[in-house]
């Protein structure tokens, strides 16, 4: 069954469409109208704790994370941006590590599923 969007607003919407988990939220959401371009702003939480995505190891401390850019399937007609702070772990184990956000999953899906078509 679906869900009524009258009932949601945009914040909302690109939460679910992101798959964002309590980890991630949704800063601000800007459209530009002339260049058909959506920039949706998504912030981690500070205090979340932070595990390395190859070994499971907790509480590895944050490393240099920065600012990026992410291009997104398109919204309707308007190009989508993600803007985010890219999370970087340093593991005891493995060195410095790329927590990947869910958006950039469903991004690698759809194009592993191009591919095999």
């Amino acid at each position: 069954m679906g869900i009524c969007m009258d009932r949601m607003n945009m914040e909302e919407i690109f939460t679910r469409l992101l798959d964002l988990t309590s980890q991630w939220s949704i800063e601000k959401i800007e459209l530009f109208e002339e260049q058909k371009k959506v920039c949706v702003h998504v912030t981690f939480d500070p205090a979340a704790r932070l595990c390395c995505p190859l070994c499971g190891t907790e509480n590895v401390s944050p490393y240099n994370n920065r600012k990026q850019v992410c291009q997104y399937f398109p919204f309707f007609e308007y190009h989508t941006y993600i803007i985010s702070q890219s999370q970087l772990v340093s593991c005891p184990q493995h060195g410095i590590q790329k927590i990947k956000p869910p958006w950039e999953e469903k991004i690698d899906d759809y194009l592993a599923l191009n591919r095999t078509i």
